[in-house]
This record gives C-alpha cells, structure tokens and sequence, in this order.
C-alpha cells in the first residue's frame, strides 16, 4: 500500500533530519480519507471573514493574467511536514478584448508552492509576509516560500494535453485534477487526472479518466460505511453534478474505476427551494467530513466578479445527503469574505478548504494572478475567529488580538477590514505604532482576543504603550469587545502590550523603549490591579474610586505621579 511508503518515507527523512540535528517537528500520518471536523457547522459560521494574508514567490511558475488565471488551490505537506499550496491554473483565452486582445491559448498548469518558513505542525500556517516597516501590499515573501515545481499538461512526458485545469481536491495522498477543453484543439471533453502527491516536491501523474463532458469543479472524500471514495464533478456553471463512486478502496489500485451513481440538477423538483434559491456558479465544491459520518460540501464563488471590493467574495455551505445511489444537498448558511485591503484572493478564483490534524476548518483562496510585489502569487488563509487554540498544537494560538474595522467585525454581513496580531510574531509587526500597520492607529472598533491566565493585554491611546491605558485580563479563553466606544477606545488604539506586566525599578520591557517612567497616565482596568511603588511614586485616586469594568472617569481611574528619573512597578493580577 502506498500509505505504508509515505510510513517509510517520513521515517527515512526523520532518522536523516535526526543525524543532522536539524531542527524539524514529525509530521503525522492522518488517518485513511483525512482529518474529520466534529461540528461541521460551527467551524464554518466561525470561518473569519477576512483572511491573514500569504504569499508565494513565482518561482517555476508561469506568468499568470486575469484571463489564463489560478481556479483551485489545496493544502498539502511535505514528507517532512513543510506545508505546500497546490494550485492549478488555466490556459484557455476568454474574450480577446477582456484580455487584452490575447487571443491564444495555453495548456494549463499545476503549480507545488512550497512555504518553508510556515510551521510544520498541520494547523494555521499565519501571515509570511508580516513587517514592521511595510505594509502587506508592499511585502516580498521570504525566498524560502516559492514555487518549487510546475507540471504543464500540454501533452510532453506523462501529462495528456488540456487547457483548463479546474477547482481540485486532495484525499490519501492523491490529488485529483479537472480538466477541460483539450489543447490546442478545445474539444467540449474533459477528465479526472490522478496525481500521486506523496512527495509533493515530485508529483506523478498516475492515472485518468476521461469524460464525455467538460469538467471544471470537482470534490472527493472516502465514505466511512463503504470504504470506497465519493466523487462529484461538475462544469460550466455548476448546475449539474454527476456523483461516482470507486470500484476500489485504494486510489493507488491500477484497476481503480468510477461508476456513476446519479445526476443532479439544480432544478430537479426535489431539490429544496432553499439550496435552489443559494445556488450560485460555484468555483468551488469540496467535501467536508464530520467525525459523526455526516457529509458536507463546502463552495466559493464570487457573484460580481469583475468588482473585488464590493464584499460579493462568498463561502457557501451544503449538507449532502445520500439514499441508496441518489444524492441531494440541503443549504445550511453563507460567509461573506473580505478579500481586499490587503489583497488576498478572488472567490471566483481559487478556493480550497483544510482539515487540520486538530479537526479545525481552514479556507484559502488565491488571487486570479500574479500582482503581488515582485511579481508574487497573493494568496489568503481564513481560519476560524477563535484561531488555534485546540490542544495546544499550535503555540503562535497562546496569545493573540485581533482588531476589526467596525463593530463586532467577526459578525458583520458586510465585513471590513481586520488586522491580526501573533505574539508569536512579535518583532515582526509593529505592536509599538499601529499607525505604521496601514494605518490601523485610529481604525479599531471591536476587538476580539486571547490570553493566559496570569497575562494581561494592555490597549494604549498613544504610540509607544503611552497614554491612557486600558487592561485586559488574560482568562485563557477567547475575549472579545464588540463595541470599543463603551470603554473609550473607539478608532483611538495606537499601541499595544502582551504578556506579563511587571517593569523593575531602571529596565525596560521592550529594548526600544522605557515605559511607565515620569508616569501622569489615567489607567482603566477590570479585575484586580495591584500598584507597587518605588520611593518618589504616589497614588491620587479618585473619589468613589472602583474596581471593575467601566468607562474611564471617576470611579474608574487611578493618577499615578512619578518624580524624574524613577519608575513604577505594575504588576497585573
């Protein structure tokens, strides 16, 4: 079986790793058909509507444009757990016009991005283009995050000739591709190109099945009952899925067939008005596995695609039922993304959803092209609002604040822009002026937040943790304020602390600043607040003065007086 030589192969690459002394976290070996979500549902409303931005050098890849454009994108990992991203790409010319009056066609592309500097753990990979000095748009990725290897399908080696490669899904080390229009003679067929992705550095075609049909969106996943896989492939404008299933449990197995089970339209009249009434010409139709055995289908697209700021980007998710060999689907709900401000991803180009091993849902999504700085792939990661913080598997999930750009942004149905900050990252964002983060010193209105229990995050009105204060107290769960005027800090958080207050008489938390020394500031807090002075410090507090949650003002505040040269001692309870 091929899954006992990626066993040998990870093991070969562990044992080598381990005589280098390399440093190197052990991938593990997810369980035949992939990771399962235990609520299908709850992972995707928690689906953040704007995505931590990613991007890829070009590498081997070609140069893509608006009209010969990425259309499906899938997560992968190397054989020493190095995340890659796998998308494929068309050839096919559109209108000669809408193209800039390039009338040729291509043969389409399947590109291996390998992120080395992306965590090797399976969870989150985070931002790779974050710096204190620039902003997203202006980032060049780190040479480690490049396009490794490009298979193009025009007929050379073991690739047949196709055109359009289409939206994708992977399962059990095997990447299946849609194509359509056969190049160069763009015939209305179509196949299902098996591609063994073990070592994704070296991808082999292994095997395909031609259609009768044009194919252009396409969703695998292994049936827990029957052991066998379940395929639905689609094309045009995704009103009609044709679902097959395996003659073998092994997809590596050279007498593998498909047979075909039923055909689905849309307008079929037992389909549910609700799914009829959502239906949109998807980009994307991957399938979602509950630990229960209940099946999902979760899809892109984006309704107004030639406007990318107008919040059409969407996320659709669909429950497929099945009774005997007939299948149909029930609507559940929708997520509206936020792809620009940065620029990470078109829904109506590629999009492609992640199971990690700790059962969390993740979507990424690519841009049409390649208009990243320095001609690099712009590429977005939507995890959920709560993060990472399942198990522990992902440390950069230990602390973290995400600021939104209106009233409790994760919520929003016309979301705006959010900003993520990873203390895991510190140093690489510039936590001491927001301002110099695209301008996100005055734009915060709700925030959402965690911290361990005996950690506090502090918001400040001022660059470099100046001005007035407010504290919030690590309780180890997700936080959040969805309205930042009820506290006073509405569009006014320029600087930001995490972690352990404690600053001893003459150091400095941070190496470039001193803070709390000559203090005069007005400090709001919640929960209790010890003040522990150093001689030359005394306390005014206010009348009625209080400890709990409030505005700052009286009842709500502490004056503290510094004489020059001497500091104050806050330690956080």
């Amino acid at each position: 079986m091929k899954r006992e030589l990626r066993t040998q192969l990870v093991l070969s690459v562990t044992a080598t790793l381990l005589l280098s002394n390399a440093s190197w976290a052990q991938p593990e070996l997810p369980p035949a058909g992939g990771y399962t979500v235990d609520n299908v549902i709850n992972e995707f409303v928690s689906l953040a509507h704007h995505p931590d931005p990613i991007s890829i050098n070009l590498g081997v890849g070609q140069d893509s444009t608006l009209c010969k454009h990425y259309q499906g994108v899938v997560r992968h990992y190397g054989l020493d757990g190095t995340p890659y991203l796998i998308i494929s790409r068309s050839g096919q010319r559109a209108s000669c016009v809408f193209c800039g009056f390039d009338c040729s066609d291509d043969p389409a592309e399947l590109v291996f991005a390998r992120l080395g500097t992306r965590p090797k753990h399976g969870e989150r990979m985070r931002s790779n283009i974050l710096n204190p000095d620039l902003s997203f748009k202006d980032t060049t990725p780190s040479s480690l995050d490049f396009i490794e290897t490009s298979m193009v399908f025009n007929g050379t080696g073991n690739q047949t000739a196709w055109m359009h490669a289409g939206g994708m899904q992977l399962v059990d080390d095997i990447l299946i591709v849609p194509m359509e229009r056969s190049y160069p003679n763009d015939s209305e067929t179509g196949s299902l190109v098996l591609i063994d992705v073990i070592d994704p550095s070296n991808p082999q075609v292994i095997n395909e099945f031609f259609l009768p049909y044009q194919a252009g969106v396409f969703g695998i996943t292994k049936d827990p009952i029957s052991d066998l896989y379940i395929i639905a492939v689609s094309g045009g404008d995704t009103k009609t899925i044709r679902w097959y299933e395996t003659n073998s449990s092994d997809l590596f197995d050279p007498a593998l067939d498909l047979i075909l089970k039923d055909i689905w339209h849309v307008d079929d009249a037992d389909v549910p008005s609700t799914v009829k009434d959502n239906w949109e010409k998807w980009q994307t139709l991957n399938f979602i596995r509950q630990t229960d055995g209940r099946l999902f289908m979760g899809t892109t697209d984006n309704t107004d695609p030639e406007d990318d700021n107008d919040g059409a980007h969407l996320a659709g998710l669909f429950e497929v039922n099945r009774s005997g060999d007939s299948f149909n689907l029930f609507y559940w709900t929708e997520r509206k993304l936020k792809l620009d401000d940065p620029r990470t991803g078109n829904a109506a180009a590629s999009g492609g959803y992640y199971v990690s091993p700790s059962g969390q849902l993740i979507l990424y999504t690519t841009e049409h092209q390649n208009n990243g700085p320095n001609g690099s792939v712009r590429a977005g990661e939507l995890r959920s609002v709560n993060v990472s913080s399942v198990d522990g598997r992902d440390p950069s999930s230990d602390t973290w604040i995400e600021l939104y750009n209106d009233e409790s942004g994760w919520n929003d149905s016309s979301p705006d822009k959010s900003f993520m900050l990873d203390k895991f990252d510190y140093g690489l964002e510039n936590w001491l002026d927001l301002d110099k983060e695209d301008g996100w010193g005055d734009e915060a209105d709700s925030i959402r937040y965690r911290a361990p229990l005996g950690h506090d995050i502090w918001l400040f009105k001022d660059q470099n943790l100046n001005g007035q204060a407010f504290r919030l107290v690590g309780t180890g769960q997700v936080e959040s304020i969805s309205k930042l005027d009820d506290i006073g800090f509405g569009d006014s958080i320029h600087s930001i602390f995490a972690g352990v207050l404690e600053v001893q008489f003459g150091s400095a938390v941070f190496s470039s600043v001193t803070v709390l020394s000559s203090v005069s500031n007005a400090l709001a807090y919640q929960g209790r607040l010890e003040l522990v002075t150093v001689p030359g410090i005394w306390l005014d507090p206010f009348a009625n003065t209080a400890i709990g949650w409030g505005n700052p003002g009286p009842g709500n505040e502490i004056l503290i007086h510094s004489r020059p040269n001497e500091q104050t001692l806050i330690v956080g309870k």
